[in-house]
């Protein structure tokens, strides 16, 4: 199984970009970046991911292996931001 921490750099190594220019790119330090592509805390996730979709040109389902249609009606930054929290509550789990 691809893990959310895979998905990301393996985006990001795709867009031929470094951490450094990721994180940029997204507003936030290169350690968010690297504790996201470690699988380590993801308490920056919410913010963060629909910065990282925009930049790396990828939906929001590639990083959690669901399909578009699986997003139902969540449409909005703020719908898909509470879609993302209860995702990361469930990754804890």
């Amino acid at each position: 199984m691809v893990t959310l921490a895979k998905r990301i750099e393996s985006a990001r190594k795709s867009a031929g970009l470094t951490r450094a220019q990721l994180a940029e790119l997204v507003g936030c330090k290169i350690f968010h970046l690297r504790d996201l592509e470690s699988g380590g805390a993801v308490r920056h996730l919410p913010a963060l991911l629909p910065k990282l979709a925009k930049a790396l040109d990828k939906p929001i389902s590639y990083f959690f292996s669901i399909e578009p249609t699986q997003l139902g009606n969540y449409r909005t930054a703020k719908q898909i931001e509470e879609l993302i929290k209860i995702l990361v509550r469930n990754l804890g789990e």
